[in-house]
């Protein structure tokens, strides 16, 4: 998956429509349901690419191991930081839908 990110391939869309796109649309449809609204609704995918961003932050890294102190997190803290994401995602989707 890093390779098909960095230097796609020919099989890069079939990669995507198989193994992302399914927990996209997935997430969409939860968030939408979160939102009161339709999963076409612009704030949706805005939520979706954020919840996306926080969790790839924790995949391995050699640079961000390198250039950040402490990363990777100890096994005890990942269970921590993936409630905080739960957490900050839910909320600032809370507040979004309590905006309209």
């Amino acid at each position: 998956m890093r390779h098909e990110s960095s230097e796609p391939t020919p099989l890069a869309p079939w990669i995507a429509e198989q193994a992302l796109m399914p927990r996209v649309r997935y997430l969409s449809r939860l968030v939408a349901e979160l939102l009161h609204c339709e999963p076409a609704d612009p704030r949706v995918k805005r939520c979706v690419i954020s919840i996306q961003a926080q969790c790839l932050f924790y995949a391995p890294d050699k640079f961000r191991d390198a250039a950040i102190p402490g990363w990777p997190p100890a096994a005890a803290e990942v269970a921590a930081a993936a409630e905080h994401v739960a957490e900050f995602s839910l909320a600032g989707i809370r507040k979004l839908r309590s905006a309209r």
